[in-house]
């Protein structure tokens, strides 16, 4: 690294550490070259991310990398994970939403899929969730795409099944499996979608066709305790009450086993927990 660089980075943090509220427009650095300057900026970013996002170390790289780069994307949006996880959501939110507007009008949509998934499932945002993929779809003028690891159709149906439009959000769920079938994939490989789209029916008192969904969910997953539990319930309206116990009672085992849709970061919509299957028993006469 060059001694040019090398001072660029003892001033900034110098800079961060003893004026943390100096404003990015404050800074010239006009006399850098472009190559130098994002040279300065990637050479941060890897050093944050050697310490753990919440940490003030973490930051201090986090807002040096910005400083030098403020315009890009990948930076800030990294960077607001960081005052997510600490709870600072005002912040976190400010700083996803400018990298989602330079990325837009930059003509990409990566920010704007990272917020998708942040809405849907860390804020319960669903209105703005489905504003986004509205957003999404024009942009890319495709019905599939990826949202973080996750179809943006299954999102998109999450979102419509929070607020109730159950009809809109089997429509969505069709439209991932009928592009994952265009693109050679196995829908079935997506249990949680059926687990979703069973959901949808029940609340459409459409029984039967929830347990199928169920079916197919368990095809993947023989173990799913949501699926059998939900499944039990859709016997239940049916009147098969003896079939509904045994469901309740295996699902209750899996559940009690940690077997159920638990991750790290979110919870998962309808996930199961053992008073849930508990009082479903308690509930039964017989």
């Amino acid at each position: 690294m060059s001694l040019r660089i090398l001072q660029i980075i003892a001033f900034i943090i110098g800079l961060t550490s003893c004026q943390s509220n100096q404003s990015e427009q404050s800074l010239d650095f006009s006399n850098y070259s472009e190559i130098e300057l994002d040279s300065i900026a990637e050479r941060y970013y890897n050093i944050a991310n050697n310490f753990i996002q919440p940490s003030s170390t973490y930051r201090r790289y986090m807002d040096s990398a910005i400083l030098v780069r403020p315009h890009e994307v990948e930076h800030r949006q990294v960077a607001s994970y960081s005052y997510k996880k600490r709870g600072e959501h005002i912040t976190a939110m400010k700083m996803l939403n400018e990298s989602v507007e330079t990325d837009l009008a930059n003509g990409g949509v990566d920010a704007l899929q990272y917020r998708i998934w942040t809405l849907l499932y860390f804020y319960r945002d669903y209105e703005g969730t489905l504003r986004d993929i509205q957003i999404l779809k024009e942009m890319t003028k495709r019905d599939y795409d990826v949202c973080w690891g996750e179809p943006c159709g299954f999102q998109e149906g999450q979102a419509y099944y929070r607020l109730n439009k159950f009809k809109e959000a089997i429509s969505a769920f069709d439209t991932v499996i009928d592009e994952e079938e265009k693109q050679g994939f196995d829908p079935k490989a997506n249990f949680m979608l059926y687990f979703y789209m069973g959901r949808c029916y029940f609340e459409l008192n459409q029984y039967e066709k929830a347990i199928e969904c169920y079916d197919i969910a368990l095809e993947t997953d023989k173990n799913y305790s949501e699926a059998i539990f939900h499944k039990g319930n859709a016997l239940l309206k049916l009147g098969n009450k003896k079939e509904a116990k045994k469901l309740f009672e295996e699902a209750l085992y899996w559940v009690q086993k940690g077997k159920r849709m638990s991750e790290p970061y979110i919870e998962r919509f309808d996930e199961l927990y053992p008073y849930m299957v508990e009082e479903a028993l308690a509930e039964l006469d017989f």
